[in-house]
C-alpha cells in the first residue's frame, strides 16, 4: 500500500510546529510501509501523545503491510469518515482540521485495496466508488482510483469495466506502463487480442524485467493458440521470480497445457 499524499495538516501554532507534524506523519507512513512492525509501534506512541486520526492512519497502513487486510480496511474507512468531519483531528485556530478531498480519496482507495486483499470484493467496490466520488478530476489520485477499480472489477470477472477504466487512465497518462500492462490483460480478456498484442509490444522495453509482463505475454500467446511462445514466456517467469505469485500462475498454466497434450 502506498502512503497517501502528504496534505498540509497545519496543526501547529507556528510554522515550525506545522512542519514537524507533517514530517512526523510522512515518516510514520513511510516506516509503516517499509518496516510495518516498527511503524505500528511508532503510531501507537504517537496516538498516546494525541496524534489522533493521522496516527491511526499510520497504524492502519502498518496493519495492511503485515497482512491484516480486513482490520486495516475497516480502520481506514473509519479514519476517512473521521477526517471528513474533523473528528479526532488536530486543532488549528481553535477549529478541527478536516481532510481535503484529495486525502480522503486516497484513504478510501487504500481501504478498497485492503478489502480486495481480504477477498471482500463487494466492500472493495463500495470503497473504491467512495474514492472516485471524492477524487478531483484529472489528478493522479483519480487515475490511481480508476486503476484500482479496474483491478477490483477484474477480480470480480467484470473485464469490460476494467477495460473502460484502464482506457481512461492510459488516455490521460499514456506513459503509465503499469496501467498499459493491465490494459493489455483486460483487452485479452475481452477478446481484443490485436490491441493486447500492440500494447505489449509498446511496453516491452520498459517492462522486460517484470515477471508480470512475461506472464501476460504468455497468456496472450496462449489465447492466440501459440503454445510454444506461451510456454517460453511462462518459463521465463519461473526463472526470473521463482517464488512469486506470477511464477505460481505461470506454473499452473504450464501444467494446464501439458495436460492437454495427454
Amino acid at each position: 500500500m502506498t502512503a497517501s499524499p502528504l496534505v498540509a495538516l497545519q496543526v501547529g501554532r507556528a510554522a515550525d510546529d506545522m512542519t514537524a507534524a507533517e514530517e512526523r506523519y510522512g515518516n510514520c507512513l513511510m516506516t509503516a510501509s517499509r518496516s510495518p512492525d516498527k511503524g505500528i509501534n511508532e503510531a501507537l506512541v504517537w496516538r498516546g501523545e494525541g496524534g489522533g486520526a493521522p496516527a491511526r492512519h499510520c497504524e492502519a497502513v502498518g496493519l495492511f503491510n503485515i497482512g491484516e487486510y480486513a482490520e486495516s480496511a475497516a480502520r481506514l474507512e473509519l479514519i476517512a469518515e473521521d477526517m471528513r468531519y474533523g473528528r479526532d483531528m488536530p486543532l488549528k485556530d481553535g477549529k478541527r482540521v478536516v481532510g481535503t478531498s484529495l486525502m480522503l480519496a486516497s484513504i478510501w482507495t487504500q481501504a478498497a485495496n485492503a478489502w480486495l486483499m481480504a477477498d471482500e470484493i463487494t466492500r472493495a467496490e463500495a470503497a473504491i466508488d467512495q474514492a472516485l466520488s471524492l477524487a478531483p478530476r484529472g489528478t493522479k489520485v483519480e487515475r490511481q482510483a480508476l486503476t484500482d477499480r479496474a483491478r477490483i472489477a477484474a477480480a470480480d470477472g467484470d473485464f469490460d469495466l476494467a477495460y473502460t477504466d484502464l482506457k481512461r487512465v492510459t488516455v490521460t497518462d499514456p506513459g503509465d506502463t503499469s496501467a498499459l500492462l493491465l490494459l493489455a490483460s483486460a483487452a485479452r480478456q475481452t477478446e481484443r487480442l490485436a490491441e493486447a498484442e500492440q500494447l505489449l509490444e509498446k511496453i516491452a522495453a520498459d517492462r522486460e524485467a517484470d515477471p508480470a509482463y512475461w506472464l501476460e505475454l504468455g497468456n496472450l500467446k496462449d489465447a492466440e493458440g501459440d503454445t510454444a511462445a506461451a510456454r517460453s514466456a511462462w518459463l521465463k517467469v519461473a526463472q526470473m521470480a521463482p517464488d512469486s505469485g506470477a511464477a505460481l500462475a505461470a506454473q499452473r498454466n504450464l501444467e494446464r497445457i501439458d495436460l492437454k497434450k495427454k
